[in-house]
């Protein structure tokens, strides 16, 4: 089964990149403004890098990639859990 956005496979919705996408949501609703703003500006896009690169989830980093706040880049985040699990069930 195809899952939108994680490379055509739904086996690449592991445990551990499920895990990975939960924990950056959790990361994302309690760091501070200031720590976001160190890890997303102009210059650097690191939660939307590792997402694409480390998870392997092209769409959940284009969204990021665009996150100008927190709070939305959070939401965004559990969003896309939600999405994914409703294709796998």
């Amino acid at each position: 089964m195809p899952v939108s956005g994680i490379g055509g496979s739904a086996e690449l919705l592991s445990p551990l990149s499920q895990r990975g996408s939960e924990e950056l949501g959790e990361a994302l609703a309690t760091m501070t403004d200031e720590t976001y703003g160190y890890h997303w500006n102009t210059e650097k896009k690191d939660f939307s890098n590792w997402v694409r690169d480390v998870i392997g989830d092209v769409e959940l980093a284009k969204d990021l990639e665009e996150a100008t706040s927190r709070s939305l880049a959070s939401s965004q985040v559990t969003t896309r859990i939600a999405s994914l699990t409703k294709q796998l069930s």
